[in-house]
């Protein structure tokens, strides 16, 4: 017979296992009900939700929330407030950002997007000009959580048992219930806010070299056919799957100080060609509009509006809205010679030492 202690031990290591066994279930089952990432449900009523890590709750966005217009981009889209999207377009809007995104991983989820909400009229995409001389595949984060993106149960334990997940997505939502938090709004999700000013912006550029020491590269037959590649195998493609929605890309403007990056690269002629390519391919299909705003030289010379060499304030973001609501900005087959002459005139002969000189 076995003694008490036996048995005793028997019955700890069985009721240990069967606690272990119950809070693992009972983690899965919150995570479920409240559902940080949107993957099962839309946010529940009386639940607050923080928004914040894009490649883990914009595709819960896009399947479960209401709306029939969208924002994305990469970074460069993040102080886009789809509340004055609605108010100049009456529309109901929601933003995707995704941070750093190319434009494989950018229109690839525009077309998950598009795929869940066949409702969606209209879409705005802030289109880094940067993106177009990269390389058709080209992605900067090749890990993803792919157990998001797909419908198959089997591979949502990822999601139930991961912690990560749980602490920072289920307990913290659940704490800032408690505490009476609001949800992160649309507006909100994604701001990028700080400092702004010569003082920020300048000392980012590097060392400016003479103009007699200053590389510069041209535009061959084959950086053009990488630039036709990338745009038709992820914007057209994607375009011409979508005949009824309307495509409104804008181009945003990089700082002067970003262009004395190009001009310390050698590639400002580079990078103005390869958007004329692109360009021409975007002019081609009915439902695509573009609008460019590298022409704004006084919005581009103020550093005052830029927090580092790109990213601009929510101010020139609210300003670009306004004028693609007005119909300003717009780049046709008719003007758009004319706007890439304008464009190099001032950028090719730009006096970059005189960015030295206020550093």
């Amino acid at each position: 017979m076995k003694n008490k202690k036996e048995i005793s031990s028997k019955k700890w290591g069985v009721s240990a296992i069967a606690i272990f066994f119950f809070l693992i279930v009972c983690m899965a089952i919150i995570t479920c009900i409240a559902d940080p990432y949107f993957h099962y449900h839309a946010p529940l009523e009386g639940m607050s939700y923080r928004l914040y890590e894009q490649r883990y709750i914009n595709d819960g966005i896009s399947r479960h929330f209401e709306y029939d217009t969208v924002i994305t981009g990469n970074s460069l889209s993040e102080n886009f407030k789809p509340s004055q999207v609605d108010e100049l377009f009456d529309c109901h809007s929601i933003k995707l950002p995704y941070s750093g995104a190319g434009y494989k991983e950018l229109w690839s989820s525009l077309d998950r997007t598009l795929s869940y909400n066949p409702t969606v009229e209209r879409v705005f995409v802030i289109a880094d000009t940067e993106d177009m001389i990269r390389e058709k595949d080209y992605q900067r984060y090749s890990e993803h959580p792919e157990y998001l993106y797909d419908d198959k149960l089997w591979n949502d334990a990822s999601y139930w048992w991961n912690k990560d997940v749980f602490y920072r997505g289920t307990l913290y939502n659940i704490l800032m219930t408690l505490s009476g938090k609001e949800s992160t709004t649309m507006d909100e999700y994604s701001v990028k806010d700080g400092e702004t000013g010569a003082d920020v912006v300048l000392p980012l550029i590097g060392d400016i070299p003479d103009k007699e020491d200053a590389p510069s590269w041209g535009y061959s037959l084959s950086d053009e056919n990488k630039v036709m590649e990338n745009i038709n195998e992820n914007i057209i493609r994607v375009v011409n799957k979508h005949p009824e929605v309307e495509f409104h890309l804008i181009y945003p403007p990089p700082s002067i100080a970003r262009w004395g990056k190009y001009y310390i690269w050698g590639d400002q002629y580079h990078r103005i060609e390869s958007c004329r390519t692109a360009t021409e391919i975007l002019l081609e299909p009915d439902n695509v509009y573009l609008y460019s705003f590298q022409d704004e030289f006084d919005l581009v010379c103020d550093l005052d509006n830029y927090h580092d060499t790109i990213h601009y304030t929510d101010e020139v973001a609210e300003y670009m809205l306004e004028n693609v609501a007005a119909g300003q900005k717009r780049i046709t087959k008719d003007n758009y010679l004319e706007y890439f002459e304008k464009i190099s005139d001032f950028y090719l002969q730009y006096d970059y030492q005189s960015l030295r000189i206020q550093e």
